[in-house]
C-alpha cells in the first residue's frame, strides 16, 4: 500500500505496481492533478506515529485515465522504489478475468481501537457478480470495515 499525501497530509491509498509506478484511483486528485503536489510514501504500517521502513517519494507525473465511469491515475516516481520486504509492488496481470468466486484480499488505512490511530489493514473477501453495474466493474462480498477504514483496494 501507499500513501498519497498531498501537503504531508494522507488523502488516498494506492499500490505500488512496479519501482517507477503507483497505481491509484483518479478522484484522489479532483483538487490537484499537479505531480509536485503529491508525495508517496511506501513502508507505512501507521499513518500516525514512528514507521522504520518509511520511504518518502516525490511525484514527477499524474497520468489520468480518459475512459468513463471508474478511472484510474498512474503516478510516475522521481525514483525507483527502494524494494524490500517491507516495499514490493503487487503482481499485475492485464490479461486476467477476475471470475465469480475468486478469492482477493482489500487493504487500507482504519482506525485502531482508539479511533486516533489509523492503522493498515488487510482483509480477505471474494470475486460476486456486479449485478446492474458496468462490466469494467470488480464487486466482492460485502465486508464488516473497522471505522475508519478509508480505502478499498
Amino acid at each position: 500500500m501507499a500513501s498519497l499525501q498531498k501537503d504531508g497530509r494522507h488523502v488516498c491509498g494506492g499500490t505500488l505496481v512496479n519501482e517507477d509506478f503507483v497505481l491509484s484511483s483518479a478522484d484522489c486528485f479532483s483538487s490537484s492533478a499537479t505531480a509536485s503536489d503529491w508525495t508517496v510514501v511506501l513502508g507505512r504500517l501507521k499513518q500516525n506515529g514512528s514507521n522504520p521502513f518509511e520511504v518518502k517519494l516525490n511525484v514527477t507525473d499524474i497520468t489520468l485515465s480518459n475512459h468513463t465511469g471508474p478511472n484510474a491515475a498512474a503516478l510516475h516516481l522521481e525514483t525507483p522504489a527502494p524494494l524490500s520486504d517491507s516495499i514490493l509492488p503487487i503482481c499485475v496481470d492485464t490479461g486476467r478475468n477476475f471470475s465469480v468466486g475468486s478469492m482477493c484480499w482489500v487493504a487500507g488505512w482504519g482506525s485502531g481501537a482508539g479511533g486516533v490511530e489509523q492503522v493498515l489493514q488487510e482483509f480477505q473477501t471474494s470475486v460476486v457478480d456486479c449485478e446492474d453495474t458496468s462490466s469494467d466493474s470488480i464487486c466482492t462480498e460485502a465486508l464488516t470495515l473497522e471505522q475508519g477504514f478509508l480505502e478499498v483496494r
